[in-house]
């Protein structure tokens, strides 16, 4: 590893091994070895190194970097990438959990409550996807659609495997099912986009606590000075 970096870099690095085939790393020059210590960039990132197989750290940086983004950089279906750019941001919203979803602004501050419109105590997704009486219509319509593009009618599927395909598309590993989730996604979030949910509701914004202090105009500064 020290020789792949910059003498910076190097600087910060724990002293070469005499052995070359370490068994332990010890990080004696560091002042402590508590549990976040171990945590942190070097420490971490060391132990991912002498994880790695011999044939892989020879490799130069280009492959290494392949290689690497190979074992590391997480699957994403290339359905994820469909549709227009706002269904498809409010959809990976959903997806990410970052979305204008009162259980999602509630435990940040931005909502005073984590509740629904409708009356459910948590406005969940599966909540707003499936069951909210509020975007009935909407969903029927959804729902007629799907029913031409799923393996099985909507009916046959639980809530929570319902709700997993619409955020994420059924059998999303298998890359032949592209076309298949394609569609699904597009029902999706022409139901997102028809709901009009996934804007941030002002009514719902906790009040600001601090009040502004009121500025004296010239006259009024001058009588507080006589009194």
């Amino acid at each position: 590893m020290h020789r792949d970096t910059t003498p910076l870099i190097q600087e910060c690095l724990p002293p070469l091994l005499s052995s070359r085939y370490p068994t332990k790393r010890t990080f004696e020059h560091y002042p402590n070895n508590m549990s976040f210590f171990q945590k942190s960039y070097f420490p971490y990132v060391i132990k991912k190194w002498d994880a790695l197989e011999m044939k892989d750290r020879s490799l130069d940086h280009i492959e290494f970097k392949s290689k690497l983004k190979e074992n590391y950089k997480p699957f994403i279906p290339k359905h994820f990438k469909c549709g227009f750019k706002l269904g498809s941001r409010l959809h990976a919203q959903l997806r990410l959990k970052r979305s204008y979803l009162n259980c999602h602004l509630h435990p940040i501050g931005l909502s005073i409550t984590p509740a629904c419109k409708c009356g459910e105590p948590t406005e969940t997704v599966k909540h707003f996807l499936l069951e909210c009486q509020q975007y009935h219509h909407e969903r029927e319509q959804m729902f007629s659609k799907l029913n031409g593009l799923l393996e099985q009618p909507v009916s046959k599927y639980t809530k929570a495997n319902l709700c997993d395909i619409l955020l994420h598309g059924e059998k999303p590993e298998i890359k032949d099912k592209y076309m298949h989730n394609k569609h699904i996604f597009f029902c999706v979030q022409r139901f997102i986009c028809k709901t009009k949910r996934m804007y941030f509701n002002e009514d719902n914004k906790p009040s600001n606590q601090v009040q502004a202090v009121p500025q004296l105009n010239d006259a009024d500064s001058t009588a507080s000075h006589i009194a």
